[in-house]
């Protein structure tokens, strides 16, 4: 029976299944790029804060320290006076960022190793999770074996796709590292230093950035993973997938 005033109740259900149908439809997608929205605005802010850090050691005359806290995914950064690589009460805190759930510090290879390699300083392995900035803006580079700057360029690696970088080791065997085009080794395959981040929701695995301070005559810049959802345990760099630059 339908109504003089509108509807009847059949068309009113049709139209409840259809926009239950389009909502449906549309919400994880609508979900996904709300997700990347913030994993990505998350990324842009850590890369600010190691940005804000490098010129507080320009500035001060001393190290500066961006530290990561895994635990809490919380990033804060000082002046370390004394350049002793730990936070004291008279160092405050001068920069502050507390990651959202959404994304998390993970490294592209998964398993959640590795996510900040920037580790040890002056023998100390306790001085991890964090990039040391000293006076004239460079960084202090981590001895840690996992923790080396990319080959320079595509052009050392010929299949190494343009644009990208070379993670995949190094032909100095002091480093412990293997070699340029060596194969996948669980213990030693991680070659460059970076603060990884992913996004958290969904297990996706196509939003991993790298943030990191290297060579090139670059200042500190961002890398985009670009690959297969899978990542098969391979390297960083085969001939596909690749880092793309992002900054």
């Amino acid at each position: 029976m339908k109504s003089s005033r509108g509807f009847g109740i059949i068309e009113l259900l049709v139209v409840m299944a259809i926009l239950t149908s389009v909502f449906l439809f549309v919400y994880p997608i609508t979900l996904r790029m709300i997700h990347r929205a913030q994993t990505t605005s998350a990324v842009r802010e850590v890369y600010s804060i190691v940005l804000a850090t490098r010129m507080l050691a320009v500035r001060s005359g001393s190290n500066a320290i961006v530290q990561f806290d895994l635990p809490n995914n919380q990033v804060h950064s000082w002046v370390d006076r004394n350049g002793n690589f730990v936070q004291d009460a008279d160092e405050p805190t001068k920069n502050f960022f507390w990651v959202p759930p959404i994304t998390r510090f993970d490294f592209p290879h998964g398993a959640g190793k590795f996510d900040i390699s920037f580790d040890t300083y002056n023998g100390n392995k306790a001085a991890k999770d964090m990039i040391v900035f000293r006076p004239d803006g460079t960084i202090m580079t981590p001895e840690c074996t996992k923790c080396n700057s990319p080959r320079p360029l595509y052009d050392l690696a010929p299949d190494v796709p343009y644009g990208s970088i070379d993670c995949r080791g190094t032909n100095l065997p002091s480093t412990g590292l293997p070699p340029l085009h060596g194969s996948w080794n669980g213990n030693n395959g991680f070659g460059c230093r970076g603060i990884y981040m992913t996004r958290q929701a969904g297990g996706d695995t196509d939003d991993v950035f790298r943030i990191s301070v290297d060579g090139f005559n670059r200042s500190p810049s961002i890398l985009k993973w670009v690959g297969p959802d899978h990542r098969n345990g391979l390297l960083f760099t085969p001939p596909s997938p690749a880092w793309n630059w992002f900054d």
